[in-house]
């Protein structure tokens, strides 16, 4: 707002006033309010809004119209299509297409949102006649996809390729005084040639179902190792169990030898009487046996005879008589 014929300016909320005297910058990042400065010829005011976020687009152009139908045209878009039905209506084909790191091409499109950090370097610092944002931020885009794999670009690469874009494009732009804050920068359409993308859906469906076998395979694998573990545990304490209990049987056993054989001996004869005795007990049952009458004579000598052929006689006894 200006008075031609006082010279004073209202600068309203949000932008700076600018005052040239004779062609050259006199009156800089004036405060909103009512300024005064030589009216023309001599002099002008320019004001400038400053305090908004500006956005450039790479790739497509920003269409309201296309956006307010946005959700018309997601309905109407072809399933099968795996961009945004808004930007591929607007797309600019010498700003989308890139050379990955691998060789294969890809179509991406992204907007750039900043602020001006230095109102007087971006407005009178650069020449209008280019957006620089837009220019420095599709080479930082060609710089950061050619030094990557397509794979990787199009699964888990993508937060990554916006925070490195932000970073380049921010370091060009301050070491070039533009006078611009990169605030974000949001990946709209990132996505093979239209004539690729059902063979790269296949693709990418082949990687989810490997992926799902993997997870699936390290599932059974952390289920099955502390169950296995387990059971060796279990195998090995019974196996100490045993073990121990073997050693405490021949421990006894070992005992029980020695005290046997101490008392044997001291007693020997009485001992060896018995060990006869309990292996008679352990031998003759169950079998035939014959009990001799005592003998007549006290000094003949008695001897048992068997017949040793098939069927066994009666047995025949006969002494001997000695003087």
């Amino acid at each position: 707002l200006a008075d031609a014929s006082t010279g004073f300016h209202a600068v309203p909320v949000g932008a700076q006033g600018y005052g040239f005297l004779l062609g050259a910058l006199v009156a800089r990042d004036l405060e909103p309010g009512l300024h005064y400065f030589p009216p023309a010829p001599f002099g002008r005011m320019e004001i400038r809004l400053v305090e908004y976020p500006r956005k450039s687009d790479i790739g497509f152009r920003t269409d309201l119209n296309l956006i307010d139908r946005r959700r018309d045209l997601v309905g109407i878009a072809d399933p099968g299509e795996w961009h945004s039905p808004v930007a591929a209506m607007n797309a600019i084909p010498t700003q989308t297409s890139y050379l990955t790191g691998d060789g294969s091409l890809i179509e991406m499109s992204f907007s750039v949102h900043y602020s001006l950090s230095d109102p007087e370097a971006f407005f009178y610092g650069i020449d209008h006649s280019r957006d620089f944002v837009n220019l420095y931020a599709q080479a930082a885009g060609r710089e950061l996809i050619a030094s990557l794999p397509l794979d990787e670009l199009l699964t888990e690469r993508r937060i990554e390729i916006e925070e490195r874009i932000l970073s380049w494009l921010q370091n060009a732009l301050d070491e070039r005084d533009v006078g611009v804050e990169v605030i974000s920068v949001r990946i709209v359409d990132l996505h093979p040639p239209g004539a690729a993308v059902h063979a790269f859906r296949e693709v990418s469906s082949a990687k989810e179902d490997r992926e799902t076998a993997i997870h699936q395979a390290r599932e059974a694998q952390a289920r099955r190792i502390p169950k296995s573990r387990g059971k060796a545990a279990q195998n090995l304490a019974h196996a100490e169990a045993d073990a121990s209990r073997r050693r405490q049987e021949a421990a006894g056993q070992s005992r029980s030898f020695v005290l046997r054989a101490e008392p044997y001996g001291e007693h020997r004869s009485l001992l060896s009487h018995l060990l006869w005795i309990e292996s008679l007990e352990r031998i003759l049952p169950r079998r035939e046996k014959m009990i001799l009458p005592p003998a007549r004579d006290p000094g003949a000598t008695r001897s048992l005879t068997f017949w040793q052929g098939a069927e066994p006689p009666l047995p025949t006894f006969t002494e001997d008589h000695h003087p």
